[in-house]
């Protein structure tokens, strides 16, 4: 169970890593004040406290946005797009 839990962390760093390069690619591609994005995954692995539970922790499922200041209100309202 340590060496699953283990691995599970190691790919969550993994993946957080990967989500990095694409907002890195976004911005050197000069796409990142143009591009919103959506980074969500299901409930998990099948590990304890996870999909195939009925808790609390198991029922929530991740969800990212990044919206770049043009697509923010605020941004529009001072003049910016």
């Amino acid at each position: 169970m340590r060496q699953d839990w283990a691995r599970y962390a190691d790919m969550i760093t993994f993946m957080d890593k990967q989500a990095g390069d694409i907002l890195r690619q976004l911005d050197a591609d000069g796409l990142a004040d143009d591009t919103i994005v959506f980074f969500f995954s299901d409930h998990g692995a099948g590990m304890p406290r996870s999909k195939r539970w009925l808790y609390e922790s198991s029922t929530r499922v991740p969800l990212l946005v990044r919206f770049p200041d043009r697509y923010n209100g605020a941004g529009a309202r001072h003049g910016r797009h």
